[in-house]
Formats: C-alpha cells, structure tokens, sequence
C-alpha cells in the first residue's frame, strides 16, 4: 500500500506540475499553429510536444490524418482537448520497451468502460514500469475510471523498441457501455 501512495502522489505531482500546465499552453499554442496553412497534417517542430505521437512512434496513422482534413476545429478539439501533450506522454514521458516478455498481469482480463469490456482491477508491470487500472461501476451507465503509469494493458501495441504512453487519469463520473 505504501508503494501505492507514493506512486500516487509521484505521478499526481508530475500531472499537477508539469502536465497541468503544458496542457493549458497548449490550449493557445495549438490553435496558432493550426492557422498557419503550412502545418496542414504536423504541428511544427518547435511544437512537437503538443502533436499526435501517431506520426513519430511508427503507430497508424489514419485517425490523426482524418482529424487532419476535417477541419479547424475538429482538430483542435483532437490535439489541445481530447488528447493533450500526447506526443510528450509518449515520447517524453513515456517508456521505450526492451523486454516484452517480462511483463505480469494480474487481475481482471479485458477491462474498460466501453463496449465488449468490463468493471474491474489490473496491476500490470512490464521493463521495470507499470500500471494500475480500475473500473468501478457506480450504476449501468456510469463508472469511475483511474488508470496510472503507463498504459501497459495495450498488449499488442507493446513491441520491442515502440513507446509506451504514460497516463494519469481520475474520471469520477464516466460513461460506461461496458459488458
């Protein structure tokens, strides 16, 4: 329980002090960017940290390229709200696999709050990392979702010499469709 609070507190801190802050940046910084005609896909490199890891870390690319051609707005929404600082979750904070076949997971299989998943607990560690996953439901439609460390549980996404993402997330009060 110890390693628990201080990994805790660790990674809130690093959410509360780094994160927090670059994330609120971003919310002006992106739409600049967005402006300019000639960063129609890529944010520029100066900016790096507040574009989609997709186009650096070799994962597919089609949902960022959509988002890409829909519009201002859409990606803006995509990169400064829905999902900020992902290329410093996984570039920066996050963790480069040299081992995959070290990894533990214990716990509830399949877990999450949408379809074809369920409530439940994972502890999962892998290269010396880890991750903490919960989903509790509060009733059929709503759930808590925390989820700590680095996002471990993608199994398949975990090859040797790809990057992890690093994640800090406490959502109270979440949609859930699971089960």
């Amino acid at each position: 329980m110890l390693i628990f609070l201080l990994r805790f507190l660790f990674n809130l801190t690093k959410l509360l002090v780094i994160c927090l802050p670059l994330e609120l940046i971003g919310l002006i910084l992106v739409p600049i960017a967005l402006l300019i005609p000639t960063y129609s896909y890529r944010l520029p490199t100066y900016l790096r940290w507040f574009d989609s890891a997709d186009w650096y870390t070799g994962r597919d690319t089609e949902i960022i390229e959509t988002i890409s051609v829909e519009g201002f707005w859409t990606r803006y929404y995509w990169l400064a709200i829905r999902n900020p600082l992902n290329y410093f979750g996984y570039k920066v904070l996050g963790h480069k696999v040299i081992d995959n076949t070290k990894g533990i997971q214990s716990g509830t299989p399949n877990i999450g709050d949408t379809i074809g998943h369920v409530s439940g607990y994972q502890y999962n560690t892998l290269d010396n990392i880890y991750e903490y996953y919960l989903i509790y439901k509060w009733n059929r439609s709503k759930c808590l979702r925390f989820r700590m460390g680095w996002k471990i549980s993608n199994g398949p996404d975990n090859k040797i010499n790809s990057y992890i993402q690093w994640v800090m997330v406490i959502q109270p009060y979440k949609d859930y469709t699971g089960e």
